[in-house]
């Protein structure tokens, strides 16, 4: 079955990626920086939901 997934744009994604990785939810992509601007990290909850957490400078 196909992981849901759902985004969600942030204002410190900074504080955001230090904050869930501090509550040791588990980390599907590291913090990073994409050619079109966009920074940002996906974390999975227990039941395998992916969440986009981004920002734009």
């Amino acid at each position: 079955m196909p992981k849901k997934a759902t985004a969600m744009e942030n204002k410190d994604v900074e504080a955001a990626y230090s904050a869930v990785r501090q509550r040791g939810f588990r980390i599907a992509q590291e913090l990073r920086d994409e050619s079109f601007g966009m920074r940002r990290f996906m974390v999975a909850d227990p039941n395998g939901l992916l969440v986009n957490l981004f920002s734009f400078p």
